[in-house]
């Protein structure tokens, strides 16, 4: 018999006029499957799989019209690490984890002085201003000391603001907080704005004062930019402000 005959032109060795027949019939063998070890897969009613002790150790359920799956990626030596992506249809897929009475989800942490990928929780952003690069401030007025920009998120804020007089100036009171608005304190005590840490003051002459602002929660949908405010009263000379405005992914 010939290998890949034209259409429609009889095939070499051709006995029958219905159905085509070799000159030579092949053997078909039954194939023999082996008895079953105890390191063998086993499944159970084609949703679960067992241990070798026919123990489920995972169960599949069914979803109508399901859309969506998890796809597990394995690792080499250059990339070494293993994925569990969620894959399917839709743009937005969640992954939930649920578990049994009051026991709650086991996470390792990092044993590396490493940071977290962009996107992923415990995630840190953050902008320092050194003493150095200090930012003058005029009396009594709101001033950016410096910023940050969130991702979409829920993210935990911390800020603190250190005051640099000059020689001789005295500070009657100092205030720093964290806002939405540039030059701008925020609103008190909303999500949005987070709490404006205020604090009143009275500094004898060229002392520098801390000022740390408490930690708040802010939840953006966009990318959004948050300022570390400053303003502090004084006579006399000239004042500078420093500090720094952190953010870490919570969730």
């Amino acid at each position: 018999m010939t290998t890949n005959n034209p259409v429609n032109v009889n095939l070499s060795g051709q006995t029958g006029t219905v159905h085509f027949v070799g000159s030579t019939s092949p053997t078909f063998i039954t194939p023999t499957l082996g008895a079953a070890l105890a390191t063998s897969i086993q499944f159970n009613n084609n949703n679960g799989l067992l241990d070798q002790n026919s123990n489920l150790v995972l169960e599949v359920l069914a979803t109508t019209t399901a859309t969506d799956h998890i796809q597990v990626v394995n690792g080499s030596t250059a990339a070494p690490f293993i994925a569990l992506n969620m894959v399917g249809t839709d743009s937005n897929i969640a992954c939930t984890i649920v578990t049994k009475g009051t026991s709650g989800v086991n996470i390792k942490g990092t044993g590396l002085n490493d940071s977290a990928t962009a996107g992923y929780v415990g995630e840190y952003i953050s902008s320092v201003i050194l003493t150095g690069s200090a930012v003058s401030l005029v009396n009594a007025t709101a001033k950016t000391i410096t910023s940050i920009t969130l991702t979409p998120g829920d993210w935990d804020i911390t800020a603190n603001m250190i005051t640099k007089p000059a020689s001789g100036t005295t500070t009657t009171s100092i205030n720093a907080g964290i806002s939405l608005t540039n030059n701008t304190f925020g609103t008190l005590g909303s999500d949005a704005e987070p709490t404006t840490a205020i604090q009143g003051i009275a500094t004898p002459a060229t002392v520098t004062d801390a000022l740390p602002v408490s930690t708040a929660r802010m939840t953006v949908s966009v990318n959004t930019t948050v300022y570390l405010i400053a303003s502090v009263t004084f006579a006399v000379s000239t004042m500078a402000a420093f500090g720094y405005i952190a953010a870490r992914r919570r969730r």
